[in-house]
């Protein structure tokens, strides 16, 4: 080993020897002092809570009722704006019942604060309930021990505290703030009215027997529940990029006053008030690069990012989106409609079945002893056979429905299935059209093109969608695939 490393060892040896017989030794020692968990104060009593650190304050304070997300706890600036729950538990536990690593006795104590990092403390809380105070000074990081310097006004006594518990306090106010502020009411939303700027409204209603309803301009379509479902619980679960803590005065800047788009949400519950949401879009260009000559900026090239902004009316909290929260709510009828369209035929109330294919076409009809038959009496019908395909037809999914004027693309169609209830008061109705041109979609050349299909059911009427090829194939058969051999 060389002489110089070997002094540098010896060095910083000698300096953590210093460094232990100064600060770790009394800490050791204070490690029989401690006495357990210390109780600053009560937590159902503390009613208001402060942070200061150098250039920073804030508070939160207790409300004299809960908001409307169950919370009590609001934050002093901007004035009531909603708390996270769980920080703030996390806060009050701590306070209520502090873990004490080890306790240096005031007589072991250094004379300059400033060697535990408390001269000033690198963070003060204050614990209020009204009336009495406790004063939390938290310091240094012992870099040995991995535990933290605290001082407890009123008290003499140097407390080492670990990690997790001076995180519960180490908090700032974007921290400490509600992040989910759309969760919605436990009560069932039975209603929800989208209102564009300046274009009609479209309705989603919940049925008794749990079916959406869809009403727009276009007409009314039974909504696909998952679908609706799947948009409430996207505005439910919101994460805030960014809180917009600005006058009220200077809201219309986001286009929330009047607002792009208006979703309200009503509820089951009578007692439950309810919830307009606001959605406002303001476009801006991107940061240019310096240019030495501006003259020569062409402005018709400037490219523009869009910010996207939300605020629930009845509060004055405006907050900026990632990405266009509205878009689950702005879809065409279309998108809403069911995709399992024909996961209502019940085989055993239907009267009738006709399957057209290039090979010819099969009327069957159903009796009432659940046996299928057809006109010509030499051939027997597998009952089985035709169960199973009625029971893939229910499974049949389509990929997303298309406009109207797409009917040219079925016009030749290669497969047609149709079948209805006994009395013929209800129909459904598939056919097969051509597969889809890879330049038409998004095809990839390893994939099997999906096939254009007309569809009718008593849920979504007469539609146009684009249907799996593997699905397809399940249902596409032989006509002596219906009979037995």
């Amino acid at each position: 080993m060389k002489l110089s490393n070997a002094l540098i060892m010896l060095v910083l040896l000698a300096f953590g020897l210093a460094y232990y017989w100064a600060y770790e030794r009394p800490i050791n020692q204070a490690n029989e002092l401690s006495s357990g968990p210390v109780q600053v104060l009560e937590a159902d009593k503390i009613n208001l809570v402060s942070f200061q650190r150098k250039d920073e304050y804030f508070a939160i304070k207790k409300a004299d009722k809960p908001d409307r997300l169950g919370n009590h706890w609001v934050l002093m600036d901007p004035p009531g704006a909603p708390t996270d729950a769980k920080a703030v538990e996390k806060l009050l536990l701590a306070a209520n019942s502090l873990k004490i690593s080890a306790r240096i006795p005031a007589a072991d104590k250094k004379d300059d604060m400033q060697n535990y990092g408390l001269n000033p403390p690198e963070l003060t809380v204050i614990l209020s309930s009204g009336k009495s105070e406790k004063k939390l000074n938290f310091g240094a990081l012992n870099f040995i021990s991995g535990r933290r310097y605290m001082e407890i006004s009123g008290d003499d006594n140097l407390y080492l505290i670990d990690g997790l518990t001076h995180r519960a306090f180490d908090l700032l106010p974007g921290a400490i703030r509600q992040t989910t502020p759309y969760v919605l009411p436990k009560a069932e939303v039975k209603e929800v009215i989208v209102t564009p700027f300046g274009r009609p409204a479209t309705q989603f209603v919940k049925e008794a027997t749990g079916n959406w309803k869809f009403y727009s301009p276009q007409g009314e379509v039974i909504a696909d529940a998952s679908v609706v479902e799947d948009a409430i619980r996207a505005l439910g679960s919101f994460q805030v990029e960014k809180f917009m803590d600005i006058a009220m005065e200077k809201k219309a800047v986001f286009n929330l006053e009047p607002a792009d788009f208006a979703i309200e949400f009503r509820f089951t519950d009578a007692k439950q008030s309810a919830l307009r949401f606001l959605f406002g879009a303001v476009k801006r260009p991107k940061v240019l690069e310096k240019m030495e000559n501006k003259e020569k900026l062409d402005l018709s090239k400037i490219e523009y990012e869009t910010d996207y902004y939300t605020k629930l009316e009845s509060e004055p909290w405006v907050y900026k989106m990632s990405s266009p929260l509205q878009q689950a709510f702005t879809k065409e009828a279309r998108e809403y409609l069911l995709h399992k369209a024909f996961a209502d035929l019940d085989p055993t109330q239907l009267g009738r079945l006709d399957v057209v294919s290039p090979q010819g076409a099969l009327n069957f009809k159903l009796d009432s002893a659940g046996i299928w038959s057809v006109a010509d009496a030499d051939k027997k019908v597998n009952s089985q056979a035709i169960n199973y395909f009625l029971d893939q037809l229910k499974t049949l999914q389509v990929m997303f429905y298309l406009p109207t004027d797409m009917k040219e693309k079925i016009e030749t169609p290669a497969f047609t299935i149709e079948c209805a209830q006994k009395g013929g008061a209800e129909y459904w109705r598939l056919v097969i059209g051509g597969q889809v041109q890879k330049q038409e979609g998004n095809v990839s050349p390893q994939d099997i093109p999906p096939y254009y299909v007309f569809v009718h059911s008593p849920k979504t009427g007469d539609v146009y969608g684009i249907v799996d090829a593997l699905q397809l194939g399940t249902l596409v058969r032989e006509n002596s695939y219906f009979f037995n051999k």
